[in-house]
């Protein structure tokens, strides 16, 4: 006799499992679009092991398992097709871009694109740069004025770190007197990101700002990093690096969709507070 908390338990993850399984099989066929046959393929296997039904029987057990090793295999025989086929793509659409401009795309390379966004924006929250992945899904809505979120994620950065080392010894040298002090307005931008990527991706460029108050013997610094997060007409970025070969992002074909009114610019702000003797300074 099966008990109702396990119904719910085995109902809760099947609703997951739904979801997921959707989203694979909403990605095969972006992946067509993208035409990259082999990650459409993986994304269909992946979703026979997402597959929310007969999760209590065997044959469905072994249908998962066949899917699980197929993957495997095709990945293990063609480790970097899906990646070689997407920048290729992406390069023929950069190139329609410059000799066509955004006339040149019709419906499905746009939606392609589109699915490509949102892509980044999850793959961000999974692969440990969750700012940028905000950022970037936030203009998938329309938003009518600043966008601000709370995090203090720029202190890894030692060109945030540098100016703020400034203010504080700007600090130490006024007199008893002064409770308030202001950092001038600076513009911060990257031409390379070496070690720096979380921060650089989610601010490049961004102008900081801070103000800070003496409060019992020591000062309180409020800081705020604005940016504006739209997409230039033609800049390619620096995704990865595998053997040897780079992999880039074509950024002018979000400008398509942006230009197109697919998704929406916005000025972001990310605030934080730090004290003058905090370790990071």
């Amino acid at each position: 006799m099966s008990h109702p908390k396990s119904k719910l338990g085995l109902r809760l993850i099947q609703i997951q499992l739904g979801i997921l399984c959707f989203w694979t099989i909403l990605y095969a066929l972006i992946a067509l679009l993208w035409h990259v046959p082999l990650a459409s393929i993986l994304f269909v296997l992946l979703g026979l092991i997402l597959n929310p039904f007969n999760i209590n029987r065997r044959r469905s057990w072994i249908i998962r398992s066949t899917a699980l090793t197929l993957i495997i295999a095709l990945l293990f025989l063609f480790p970097y097709k899906v990646l070689e086929s997407t920048e290729n793509r992406m390069q023929f659409l950069s190139e329609k871009l410059a000799s066509e401009g955004i006339d040149g795309f019709g419906l499905t390379d746009k939606v392609a694109i589109y699915g490509a966004h949102v892509f980044m924006g999850v793959g961000g929250l999974i692969t440990g740069y969750p700012e940028i992945a905000i950022e970037t899904l936030s203009m998938l809505i329309p938003s009518p004025g600043i966008r601000s979120w709370s995090s203090d994620f720029a202190m890894e950065s030692p060109r945030i770190q540098k100016p703020l080392k400034r203010l504080v010894a700007q600090l130490e040298q006024l007199p008893l007197q002064t409770n308030e002090y202001a950092l001038k307005k600076e513009r911060i931008a990257w031409s390379q990101y070496g070690s720096d990527t979380r921060v650089g991706f989610a601010l490049n460029p961004f102008h900081l700002s801070a103000t800070a108050n003496r409060i019992e013997g020591r000062w309180k610094i409020f800081c705020k990093a604005n940016v504006d997060i739209k997409y230039p007409p033609g800049t390619w970025i620096l995704l990865f690096s595998y053997t040897g070969r780079d992999i880039h992002f074509e950024e002018g074909l979000l400008w398509v969709l942006q230009e197109s009114g697919w998704i929406f610019p916005y000025q972001g702000s990310w605030k934080w507070t730090i004290y003058s003797d905090d370790y990071r300074l």
